[in-house]
């Protein structure tokens, strides 16, 4: 396919030729054979372009007339509308949330072919109350391109003059706003009306002058054009009544006959909507559907997943009873006598078949004379294995645009959730038992009776209490089978997408419906009776139908509280003439009544009329972390109602805090304004030992160079040294460091020698200055070992009591009942370190970990596990939760939360290290010089002692050799 625009002069209807005008063709072509080259002059009759010698027939081919004048550099969209057009736009806005809700059409297609001041006001005004648009063009190829597939929502802006060449019908599936100005012969809409070029059944059509505007609609099934009321729109269900529309089906693959449930859909659809319903072999122009056993799309088609799969079965042979010789052979198994025996070779045979074994016998045995494989699975009796390859979805293929394929997917989802189509293939299966009954769904029954009122209140009531874009999945519970309550039901369904759940188990009202963030619609008779129990909050959103009874005595035990408080309910009494909407306030425990035609849902929480607020504080929360106390005592005050804050928790509490961050089952959570975490309270670090200033002052890789430098040196100058080679290695070594604390001890001799013990000396002098200067720093104040912050740190040097927490963290458990020294213990906290400092001192009394903390002293590591935001749980489903998600984002974005604390602490450090410059010198801070003296002491006599030793028996040596 490939679209081409050709340009071409056109002739006055007097015959003379008008420079001043040009046609514009926009021809899809369609088999071309060869390519389009080229339009020659003149030509587009009757969708035939002739190209030299070659003829090409077109699919589609629209000409239309354009003045020099239309084309605009820039399209004036900023420019404020020089008129009033709110009369306009009030009506198109009304025509779009009933045809193309913005909510389900998030991006419209807009085509201006009209320049026109007032219409492009219009559309500047349809721009500013939408999304940006999806196009925004004034190409007439657009027309085509941009809005022939389905599912589309497009805004078209038009002159009314345009000329509209006849040929083949074609259906363009999008939903139209035709804007036409108010002319007195429209051709335009003429033409699109006679649906002798286009058929657009989807189409409004808005003609506008300044003063007036007039909405008309063709009905393209009765071929009938209807006129809206712009003051009170009422979009009309086409699909309702086709009014004798044959709906033609092709069933290929041998299907006819074998597949009937397709057909039973389709007699289903069309008896139910006035119709007539056809199933032929073949696809033509007439064909508005089809099934081809592929499960694939279809190019040039749009397709809907029906009920049903396709997939590719496998042809084999049946198993033979096995020779009596073969008690001979099994004994053993195959691969000990393959060398003797050769295979039998299997025929395996592919053929695309559906739904399940039992329908693809009935197409084997349907197709033997047309297809190879179900012929040899008749020669040769085969049998269908069990293994499938390929497996889809059926897919409904419709080979046009038409808004018949709008009727579909409700029938579908209906059969489907009713079971009907699972049952059908159940009763045909078995059909001498059973025949072919099978049982209606009553929920596809037409209405009896007019219930366009009560449909229309309900709308609105649903728009203002449970708008679609926000509950997309409505909870149905149906307990009256009256037919009017089936047929107000029906409405429904059709009125929304298909239903999360639909049931009428008398459990399910509780089990679906007790949650919050759901909608739910209950159809009930009135009459039932409720037991007293203990009052218990639903937080669903409610709308109950109620037959319209003289004494409704479930709505009054609905409204008493006794067993069910459902504080997010409306009561909708109906019957054939009159509806009423009811809803009770229990702030007020008062019932309101609203009118159906003027629908306004009141905010019951604008007012709490002095309800008491109840929030628990546990963990020990009450009195310090008050910024959630000071949260409800602002939201009580602003909603004229009162607070308070409670340690414990009761059935009247509404919600409260507890430090763990997570779900807490039988609740309902919301995230608040701080965070919860785990601290870790550990064992304080201890003053390192006095000692250690002699080897602080260097790290280990520090000392270990200095050593391998010494070594070294003893090594070099033992063996290239003139005086120091007479010396042995320790020697020389001890020489190195006696060099770095006094300096050299003797006269050296070489140039080699001398130089290098120099420059040994020069580093020494560095070395000892760096050394000592640290030394006297570390002196001045008490040094602690390091702290225990880190995971890995918490992980190997702690050791916890038994606990589940613990268990998950992967940290070192003490035995059972067995106390260790120096333990550490988790504590759960919110906010910060300050917070829970604040907690632990208050929990001593009820916290094993608090008190351990302050018994031992411990410190708050400044690593922490499970980090979440603070929740509030809600221990009922009350409407009351529903005030707090705006305060406390308006909190969160104002910076409220943050100040808040600040300006109600300080942060202090919790311990710091004893400095020398806050106290006197003592003799205890001296100790390290009686060390080094005592120690100075200790090896100089060991060195004497050696010294005497090694002279005493060198002088025995010489003399035992002199005898």
């Amino acid at each position: 396919m490939a679209i081409a625009n050709r340009h071409f002069p056109v002739k006055s209807p007097l015959g003379r030729r008008d420079t001043g005008k040009s046609l514009i063709v926009s021809c899809m072509q369609y088999n071309i054979l060869p390519p389009l080259r080229g339009m020659t002059d003149e030509l587009c009759v009757g969708c035939r372009i002739a190209m030299g010698s070659t003829v090409t027939v077109c699919f589609m081919c629209v000409v239309v007339a354009l003045s020099s004048g239309d084309k605009t550099d820039s399209y004036p969209l900023l420019t404020p509308p020089d008129t009033d057009i709110a009369f306009i736009l009030r009506a198109f806005v009304e025509l779009q949330n009933q045809w193309c809700p913005p909510w389900r059409y998030k991006k419209i297609f807009i085509l201006n072919y009209n320049t026109d001041p007032l219409s492009v006001d219009i559309i500047t005004a349809i721009l500013k109350i939408n999304e940006p648009p999806k196009i925004l063009t004034n190409e007439w190829t657009g027309f085509h391109y941009w809005t022939f597939e389905n599912r589309r929502c497009a805004v078209v802006m038009v002159r009314g003059s345009e000329v509209l060449q006849p040929f083949t019908p074609l259906y363009y599936g999008s939903r139209y706003f035709i804007f036409h100005p108010k002319l007195k012969d429209n051709v335009l809409l003429h033409g699109y009306h006679s649906g002798t070029s286009f058929v657009l059944e989807r189409a409004y059509h808005i003609l506008y002058n300044s003063t007036t505007i007039e909405i008309y609609h063709k009905n393209f099934f009765t071929n009938q054009t209807i006129q809206l009321d712009p003051s009170d729109i009422r979009v009309l269900d086409d699909l309702r009544n086709l009014h004798g529309r044959k709906l033609r089906m092709s069933l290929t693959d041998g299907s006819k006959g074998v597949t009937t449930f397709d057909e039973y859909l389709g007699e289903t659809i069309t008896r139910m909507r006035n119709g007539s319903f056809e199933v032929v072999d073949e696809i033509d122009t007439k064909t508005d559907y089809g099934v081809v056993n592929v499960g694939v799309p279809l190019q040039g088609t749009d397709k809907l997943i029906a009920l049903g799969s396709t997939f590719v079965s496998v042809l084999v042979p049946r198993s033979k009873p096995k020779p009596v010789i073969s008690v001979l052979i099994d004994p053993f198994d195959y691969n000990s006598w393959i060398a003797l025996f050769v295979l039998i070779f299997v025929l395996a045979i592919v053929l695309s078949l559906r739904d399940n074994a039992y329908i693809t016998t009935l197409l084997l045995a349907d197709m033997r004379n047309s297809d190879l494989a179900a012929g040899r699975a008749y020669e040769y009796n085969l049998r269908i294995a069990d293994t499938t390859f390929f497996k889809f979805h059926l897919i409904y293929y419709f080979f046009n645009k038409s808004l018949i394929r709008e009727l579909f997917p409700f029938y579908i989802h209906a059969f489907y959730e009713s079971g009907i189509f699972n049952q059908y293939y159940k009763n045909k299966s078995s059909l001498a038992l059973l025949g072919d009954k099978t049982d209606s769904y009553p929920l596809l029954t037409p209405p009896d009776t007019d219930i366009a009122f009560i449909l229309r209140a309900f709308v609105e009531l649903q728009n203002q209490w449970c708008p679609p874009w926000r509950y997309k999945k409505i909870f149905i519970l149906n307990y009256n089978t009256d037919p009017l309550s089936e047929d107000i039901l029906t409405a429904i369904l059709k009125n929304n997408e298909p239903p999360k759940i639909l049931t009428n188990d008398v459990g399910g009202w509780t089990y679906w419906t007790f949650e919050n963030r759901r909608c739910a619609v209950i159809m009930v008779r009135g009459d039932e009776a409720i037991l007293t129990t203990s009052p218990i909050y639903y937080g669903s959103r409610y709308f109950i139908f109620h037959a319209k009874l003289k004494d409704n005595v479930l709505m009054q035990a609905l409204d008493s509280g006794r067993s069910f408080l459902m504080d997010k309910t409306y009561h909708i009494l109906y019957n054939r003439t009159t509806v009423e909407i009811y809803h009770k306030n229990f702030f007020t425990n008062q019932t309101i009544q609203l009118d159906p035609s003027d629908i306004r849902v009141p905010n019951d929480l604008k007012n709490l009329h002095g309800r008491k607020l109840r929030m628990a504080l546990m963990d020990g929360g009450h009195g310090i972390t008050t910024f959630d106390a000071y949260l409800g005592e602002t939201i009580a005050r602003m909603r004229n109602g009162s607070f308070e804050a409670l340690d414990t928790i009761d059935t009247e509490i509404d919600y409260g805090v507890l430090n763990i961050g997570v779900p807490f089952l039988g609740t309902d959570k919301m995230l608040a304004l701080g965070s919860t975490f785990i601290s870790v309270l550990v064992p304080r670090s201890k003053p390192k030992p006095v000692i250690s200033v002699l080897i602080d002052p260097f790290d280990y890789n520090s000392w270990i160079a200095l050593f391998v430098l010494i070594f070294v040196l003893a090594i070099v100058l033992s063996l290239f040294g003139k005086f120091l080679s007479k010396l042995s290695v320790f020697e020389v070594a001890l020489e190195m460091i006696m060099c770095i604390l006094g300096g050299p001890s003797r006269t050296y001799g070489g140039w080699f020698e001398n130089q290098l013990i120099t420059n040994y000396c020069l580093l020494s002098i560095v070395i000892v200055s760096s050394y000592q200067s640290l030394i006297i720093s570390y002196l001045s104040f008490v040094r602690y070992n390091s702290d225990i912050n880190s995971a890995d740190e918490i992980r190997n040097n702690c050791i916890f009591p038994m606990g589940s927490f613990v268990n998950r963290l992967n940290m070192q458990q003490a035995s059972r009942n067995v106390e260790t020294k120096d333990m550490c213990y988790i504590f759960p906290s919110r906010d910060n370190a300050h917070i829970t400092t604040l907690l632990l001192a208050k929990m001593r009394n009820t916290s094993e970990a608090a008190d351990r903390a302050y018994k031992d002293n411990l410190r708050i590591a400044s690593t922490t596990f499970f980090n979440f935001h603070l929740v509030y749980y809600f221990y009922n489903k009350s409407l009351i939760r529903e005030l707090f998600p705006f305060f406390v984002h308006a909190f969160y974005e104002s910076g409220l939360f943050n100040q808040y604390y600040k300006n109600k602490s300080s942060f202090a450090l919790l311990y710091k290290n004893d400095m020398f410059v806050n106290r006197a010198f003592n003799v205890g801070d001296l100790s390290i010089i009686w060390y080094l003296y005592a120690s100075g002491a200790i090896v100089s006599c060991l060195w004497f002692m050696l010294e005497v030793t090694f002279f005493q028996c060198q002088r025995r040596v010489q003399e035992f050799k002199k005898r």
